[in-house]
Formats: C-alpha cells, structure tokens, sequence
C-alpha cells in the first residue's frame, strides 16, 4: 500500500488515487461581501488539483466532499464558479464522496452535462472514501485504510494555523458499533484544499467533531500529525 501526503496542495496519493476534500467553492463570496476582494478562487483550485495530478500520475482523482460552501442551492455567482471549476477539471476522471455541503451537487452536475459519479462513500480496491460528516458503512470498515476530510484540521504553531494530516489506528468503540471489521484499519484525515479555510486546530473540540473520533472508532489522542514530515502524536499538542 503506498501512501504519500501532498502538504503543498494540500492532498493524498494513496496507492494511483489522488484524493483531497473541501473544496468549498462558493466560499469566497463570504469574504467579497465583508470587503476583502477574492477573485478567480474556481481556477486556482482547479488549477492545484491539475498540478497534483500532472506530478503524481493517478488513475483517477477522488473529492472527499464539500465541493461547495452552499448547503443548498448555490446562487447565480457560485453556480458559475462550480461551473468553471468543472469545465477546468474536464479531462481528470473524478469520483465523489458526497459531503454535508453538497445538497443538489448531482442535478448540478446533470444541468452541466458532466457524467461524475457522486455517492456517500467511495470504496475502491481496499481504500474507502468518504467525507466524514458521518459514520463509514459496514463494507468500509472492511478496508484497510478510510480516507476522510470534514474536519478541516490544523496545528496551532506559536499562533499560525497548518494545516495538517492525522492518522489514527482502531479505537475501542469500533467493537461496540461493528460485529465484524477490519483490526488494522486505519483513519486518515486530509485537510482542506481551498487556501481560504485556514483549518480548526486540533483540541478536544475535533474529537467532538469528528464522528470517528466522537464515537471513538479511532483514538484520537494517539493519533499521528504530519505535514511535510511526521509532527508527533495529538496528545503531544494538547
């Protein structure tokens, strides 16, 4: 199984899958209306994932949700960001882990004519995908690695949030939740990958956050932080 964490884009290549979530394109509104002018955000997202995958040569690229900031229906401005998002993105073969954000994202689609598979989870080989908003299904936990995002995480340096990845091994709520799972399953977190989510820091606040966590599938607390390299264990930032 290789893995391999992306930190400048921030993404993963897990196996010849590139995977990243949280996108959350629409997000950028929020900031024009409060005055701070963001412009072109759909292209310089699509522009990274482009990059990623003309570097790491993937098969195909999974988005583990939150495509948009919208929960709803996005409106006029935002639609037309999705829209140019996708026309960019046209030539890589994408899948979808839908998120809580992404209400509507398949007649999105529809209406602009592109054939992406959207779904709650995205199980390929041994690898499952999916946003992490909700409990994995009983044939993902069969897998020997969940891919999440959701939890937009982060380590507070000295002030100065990085984003970060987290990779957690089986908790003890795992038995009481499944009757059969894989033992050496493993949890892990992908940070967000639009540059304008700075990201949460990891605090007892995540654990309650993350359902994984929550339900203590995974433990949190013995969880490992890498970015560019391994950082050290949660615990050793609480």
């Amino acid at each position: 199984m290789y893995l391999k964490f992306l930190s400048s884009v921030p993404a993963l290549l897990i196996n010849n899958i590139l995977a990243a979530g949280d996108l959350h394109i629409g997000v950028e509104e929020k900031l024009n209306k409060s005055g701070i002018n963001v412009s072109m955000a759909a292209e310089h997202l699509a522009t990274r994932l482009l990059s990623a995958y003309a570097l790491s040569n993937p098969r195909m690229l999974v988005l583990l949700g939150d495509i948009k900031d919208a929960i709803g229906y996005p409106d006029k401005q935002a639609y037309s960001s999705l829209q140019r998002f996708f026309y960019l993105t046209r030539s890589l073969q994408i899948k979808i882990a839908r998120g809580n954000h992404d209400g509507h994202l398949d007649e999105i689609l529809h209406r602009l004519s592109y054939e992406i598979s959207v779904s709650r989870e995205v199980i390929i080989g041994n690898v499952a995908f999916l946003h992490g908003n909700a409990l994995p299904s009983k044939r993902a936990v069969l897998c020997n690695y969940l891919i999440e995002a959701h939890g937009h995480l982060a380590l507070d340096i000295s002030g100065s949030l990085r984003k970060v990845f987290v990779v957690a091994n089986i908790g003890k709520g795992m038995h009481r939740r499944y009757a059969v799972f894989n033992k050496k399953i493993k949890l892990v977190l992908v940070p967000p990958l639009n540059p304008l989510i700075l990201g949460n820091a990891l605090n007892e606040d995540t654990r309650k956050h993350i359902p994984a966590f929550r339900s203590e599938l995974f433990d949190f607390y013995s969880a490992k932080i890498y970015a560019d390299k391994k950082l050290g264990s949660v615990s050793d930032f609480l």
